[in-house]
């Protein structure tokens, strides 16, 4: 049975992973760096079409460009997840600790959502500043997008992270099994992206937000029901 004690063990390991993170800033350097570096290019290349307005051809791209910014940092972000209990068969004895593993992993997800969330607001700052486009105009709905959006990618990647780190591979893994499910999430941020930039979030795009907090939901769930399965030797 859930109770006080998996939440206290989930806020433990959460903590653990951000003073770890505070002192090597290795996923969050490494999110950065590619955020950026995928914000330039696409801003390079998604130029307006010949005699198009550039404030109509942002309004096209930017939401797009956004999540894609968001999507590649996050997975690139969550890959090392489990890159810390590697060394001395530290995840071995998290493992053979007295506490629920789904603990573990709400407790990864909870500090896995601290860094998707920081690269989140970093891929709309680099998105307004590359494109003729200002998504913190409307600074409520944006957080709530980004909110609903960034915890769907989280959990799914905190989840895919722990199989990876289980078989082995690198982070050409997490991004293959990442980015297909996400897909409805990602379509899903585009189109409420789009429809905030309109001022019309709720009357055009309501259900894309009911829709994303039911996959958040599910989601979050199986999380929890499988990741027991997924780290067992």
């Amino acid at each position: 049975m859930r109770g006080a004690g998996f939440f206290r063990a989930s806020a433990a390991i959460a903590a653990k992973d951000l003073r770890l993170e505070w002192r090597t800033w290795d996923s969050l350097s490494s999110g950065t760096v590619f955020a950026l570096m995928v914000a330039w290019i696409l801003a390079l290349t998604l130029t307006p079409a010949s005699g198009e307005a550039p404030e109509l051809a942002a309004a096209r791209y930017a939401p797009s460009a956004l999540w894609t910014v968001v999507a590649f940092a996050c997975a690139v972000s969550l890959a090392p997840a489990f890159r810390a209990e590697r060394q001395g068969d530290a995840f071995a004895g998290l493992l053979a600790a007295p506490i629920d593993r789904g603990a573990i992993y709400l407790g990864k997800l909870a500090s896995g959502l601290v860094h998707t969330a920081l690269l989140a607001l970093l891929g709309a700052g680099a998105t307004a500043a590359l494109f003729p486009w200002n998504p913190f105009e409307r600074p409520a709905t944006l957080a709530l997008i980004l909110g609903l959006h960034v915890l769907g990618l989280t959990v799914l990647g905190t989840l895919f992270s722990a199989i990876v780190h289980r078989v082995g591979r690198g982070e050409a893994l997490l991004a293959t099994l990442l980015f297909p499910t996400a897909a409805p999430l990602l379509l899903s941020a585009v189109r409420c992206t789009e429809a905030s930039t309109e001022g019309r979030l709720f009357e055009t795009a309501g259900h894309w937000l009911g829709l994303t907090a039911g996959f958040d939901l599910l989601y979050l769930c199986l999380g929890l029901l499988v990741f027991e399965f997924v780290v067992e030797d």
